[in-house]
């Protein structure tokens, strides 16, 4: 008798215990992007959460099974470092892995997770970007230069101590998307042509504009 209580007590302590999970992939992902939760005692009616200090953002469960969770990052998720949290059917997950979340708009140059590529056109009066992912399709976006205020060419450093050069296209609305960075090479000879094909002003590091030929 005493042998089997013992039995069923450690077996009852596996079955009601808490999720134990071991890892979270990716480790960093965009918003709408999966995610995969591995571990054990998930439960039947496990439910997921991301959380970023005072914000709590619940994800559906899309697939569960007996060892893995997955879930869809919110599109609207913003970006950041967000920790996972699982609750199973006895309890929340002590373990609590991350996922950091990013878009390509929030990624500062010369440190972006993305290549460009960047074309602009007289005759259409546009410029044309397309993001290149490793991991994924490529976006292609097209700026029209009536929507655009100007172009800025800037000089940062990065946190590696290099020097970053970056063009950006200024909107009307206030927004800019990056068109190239490059920390070994000057881009002034990338940004005249494309600012002269759209028509638009170029500012230069520290204010000046081009020198005129």
């Amino acid at each position: 008798m005493k042998r089997s209580a013992l039995v069923f007590t450690l077996l009852a302590g596996c079955w009601w215990s808490a999720p134990d999970v071991r890892s979270a992939t990716p480790s960093a992902a965009m918003p709408g992007d999966s995610f995969t939760i591995e571990g054990d005692n998930l439960g039947e009616r496990p439910s997921l959460a991301l959380v970023s200090g005072d914000q709590r953002v619940p994800v559906p469960v899309t697939v569960s099974g007996e060892h893995t969770l997955t879930g869809d990052l919110p599109q609207d998720l913003a970006p950041g470092l967000w920790t996972l949290e699982v609750t199973g059917d006895h309890g929340v997950a002590e373990t609590r892995p991350t996922i950091d979340v990013w878009t390509a708009d929030t990624e500062p140059a010369c440190t972006k997770r993305y290549a460009l590529r960047v074309s602009a056109s007289r005759q259409d009066a546009q410029i044309d970007v397309e993001r290149l992912f490793t991991d994924r399709a490529s976006v292609e976006l097209t700026l029209e230069a009536d929507a655009l205020d100007a172009l800025l060419l800037e000089s940062t450093t990065t946190a590696a101590g290099k020097t970053c050069s970056a063009l950006w296209a200024h909107r009307k609305d206030g927004t800019r998307v990056l068109l190239a960075d490059d920390d070994t090479r000057d881009l002034t000879q990338l940004a005249e042509p494309i600012a002269d094909a759209v028509n638009l002003t170029l500012t230069m590091p520290g204010g000046a504009a081009p020198a005129t030929p």
